[in-house]
């Protein structure tokens, strides 16, 4: 049996970016995730839809991919939530949907069928929590405590241990007998939970704690449509069934022998409503210069990318460090939106691209050359970081003149007399997932140290990089998150990079070279130009060099 196809694609509803995955045709219907996770834990449910509806599976706003509803350090209501699901469904086109939503997402379903009910045709709510004013007070001060990165990575330890006493009592703050509950621990679940709620950060406390502040009661007795309140017998949530209010005709309760049985209980259950079909409108395109993300659909698989449109320039193509993200990038990038038509894509294998069995710097840029052709690029410019020089050079034999110019901004050398190879498997820490969550930190350690030292493993003081800046707290999360996301190609990627980088060679002799004062390569290269401390300045001084250089480069 062949598995529905699940695109992803992004909405811009204002300064706001939605997330979402979408599969198969016909009546439509919208998953809800719970809270810290996103709309990838829906896939399973996804895939057992896709074959009867057109499932639509958003990230809640502040989740995965999706910009928060409201600013850092305010407390959104659940009805905020329920506004801008609404405000979703305008803009897909969407009048009338069945929900589904999975706890946190089961409330908020809730929720919105109570203030929308024209606009929800049914309902199926996956663990509902009852709670007293009491009990709500309690997880308001205690469930929710702040995430803030640390430069030590202390928050690193509570993190984890977090997520496994989650799967230990319920809620996770009280340990003793009276709260235990019958999960199963799967490192792979924690593991990824662990990035979900890094990615999401402090914005995790957004619906999560509006949920937990509102009272359901007196919503589910005036609910008025066909809804189904199933629950795995499992569930930590399932004790509440017996303080449900009373219920009306409308609403069925099932409680089902385990989790993968709520599946198939939510198809059949949908499969017996009377639900009309309806066609997604695709995310309209903007005309202004803000930086904007999209998924470009490729034979091997989805490319996101940030682009942005100007008045006049030749297009630039800027391509991020391996085990990097074009995220990472953004405040680079925002420095030339508008100055400069711009295409900053996830690599394959990062960030939000699919890997599309690409490994070697001339797979990597195959599949860049597809996306400039789906996009009817022609000629541009070429920015490439880190080891992703050497995708540069694959574009350069590949592209020739196409490429008019190119700038590197510290590329990584491989110190002389070291052998490619091994100095590139040497240059990443095991990311392997444990029961304890020591990846995590190793992961953390080894981006504080590649800050500090050339190459990070090496504590010597040879090998300490006297002007080298560590980073904000902030800015290693946002490193440590793109790197556990490219763990399964990073490595050989690398070594590949490595082995195939001529940073002398013909295809890099014009190449511009900047770095910031602390970088390695200007132990090894005495013509890089310099490159601020801070990235946000990185595109004005980018742009200023590629002017400089163009009457040197007008032959290319």
């Amino acid at each position: 049996m062949t598995l529905p196809r699940i695109r992803r694609d992004i909405v811009q509803l204002g300064e706001r970016r939605v997330h979402y995955r979408v599969a198969g045709e016909g009546p439509p219907v919208v998953l809800l995730h719970q809270s810290p996770r996103n709309s990838a834990e829906l896939l399973p449910l996804m895939q057992v839809l896709a074959p009867h509806f057109l499932v639509i599976a958003p990230d809640t706003p502040g989740y995965g991919q999706s910009d928060p509803v409201a600013p850092a350090g305010t407390e959104p209501d659940i009805d905020i939530f329920a506004d801008a699901l609404i405000g979703l469904l305008d803009a897909l086109g969407l009048e009338r949907v069945a929900l589904f939503g999975s706890h946190t997402g089961a409330i908020v379903a809730v929720r919105i069928a109570s203030r929308y009910p024209q606009r929800i045709a049914a309902l199926v709510a996956n663990g509902i929590l009852m709670t007293t004013p009491e009990e709500r007070s309690d997880k308001a001060d205690r469930y929710l405590p702040p995430l803030v990165p640390q430069w030590d990575g202390s928050h690193l330890a509570w993190l984890w241990s977090r997520l496994r006493d989650q799967l230990v009592f319920y809620p996770w703050y009280r340990h003793d007998p009276a709260y235990r509950i019958q999960w199963s621990q799967s490192l792979a679940e924690i593991d990824a939970g662990a990035l979900d709620l890094l990615e999401s950060g402090d914005d995790y406390r957004g619906a999560y704690g509006a949920v937990l502040r509102y009272d359901i009661t007196e919503d589910l007795p005036a609910l008025e449509l066909p809804t189904l309140l199933v629950v795995a017998k499992p569930d930590a949530l399932s004790r509440f069934v017996e303080a449900y209010p009373p219920l009306p005709a409308c609403v069925e309760v099932g409680v089902v022998a385990d989790f993968p049985d709520v599946a198939p209980a939510t198809r059949d259950f949908l499969r017996r409503q009377t639900l009309a079909p309806a066609v997604l409108r695709p995310p309209g395109s903007t005309t202004d210069h803000r930086l904007r993300a999209e998924f470009i659909d490729l034979a091997g698989g989805q490319l996101r990318v940030l682009r942005a449109s100007a008045d006049g320039g030749r297009r630039l193509l800027v391509l991020h460090d391996l085990g990097s993200s074009a995220t990472a990038l953004e405040p680079m990038l925002r420095g030339i939106a508008g100055r400069r038509p711009l295409l900053a894509p996830d690599l394959p294998g990062h960030g939000e691209s699919a890997l599309q069995a690409a490994i070697s710097p001339d797979e990597l840029a195959q599949v860049l050359i597809q996306a400039l052709a789906a996009l009817g690029v022609r000629e541009f410019d070429l920015v490439a970081i880190g080891a992703a020089a050497a995708i540069a050079q694959s574009l350069r034999r590949s592209c020739g003149a196409r490429i008019v110019q190119m700038a590197l901004l510290e590329p990584v050398p491989v110190p002389p007399g070291q052998e490619a190879r091994s100095f590139a498997r040497a240059l990443l820490p095991d990311l392997t997932p444990d029961s304890a969550g020591s990846h995590l930190l190793r992961g953390w350690m080894h981006l504080r140290d590649r800050s500090l030292y050339f190459p990070w493993h090496d504590r010597s003081t040879a090998a300490q990089l006297a002007e080298g800046r560590p980073p904000r707290p902030v800015q290693q999360q946002r490193a440590l998150i793109d790197l556990l996301k490219s763990r399964a190609c990073h490595a050989a990627q690398l070594e590949a990079a490595l082995l195939a980088l001529d940073l002398s060679g013909p295809e890099l002799h014009d190449a511009l070279r900047l770095a910031r004062p602390g970088a390695a390569i200007r132990r090894f290269d005495a013509g890089v130009l310099d490159l601020p401390e801070e990235q946000y300045q990185w595109g004005a001084r980018l742009l200023r060099a590629l002017e400089r250089a163009r009457p040197a480069s007008s032959g290319r």
